[in-house]
């Protein structure tokens, strides 16, 4: 398990959880393992989608459900504005499956958007430094 997950998770836990100190500490102790595992297959694929406010936390957040690693508010906040709609907390635990197939949708057309974008800020540099040679 990376250190840093390891970190991250225990602190994440304790900001957040309203119980007891020793609740708080048998749930780091009951989830850490699963959880940090998680946590490192996404690392490992230069990932760690939970350090960020945007698309990719907002659908893999979802995607994780069971090991909720972020702000609720925020995952919330990231999650409507990948589906560029209002989302209730209800919707959830209600339409799970339509919800992420809704999420993966969105998330694959904003994948295809910010790909597109590379590629064409890319060929505007290449195209530049072409020009700029050109002129010398």
């Amino acid at each position: 398990m990376q250190k840093e997950n390891i970190t991250y998770y225990i602190n994440f836990v304790r900001k957040n959880f309203t119980g007891s100190r020793e609740a708080c500490n048998l749930f780091i102790e009951e989830n850490l393992k699963d959880t940090v595992e998680m946590m490192d297959r996404y690392t490992a694929q230069n990932n760690p989608w939970w350090l960020n406010n945007d698309a990719n936390m907002a659908y893999h957040q979802l995607k994780e459900f069971d090991y909720l690693i972020v702000d609720y508010a925020s995952f919330i906040d990231a999650l409507s504005r990948l589906l560029d709609r209002p989302i209730q907390s209800f919707e959830i635990g209600k339409n799970y499956t339509k919800l992420i197939e809704e999420a993966h949708i969105a998330y694959t057309n904003h994948v295809q958007q910010e790909v597109l974008q590379r590629y064409k800020l890319s060929t505007t540099k290449q195209s530049n430094i072409h020009q700029q040679t050109q002129i010398m």
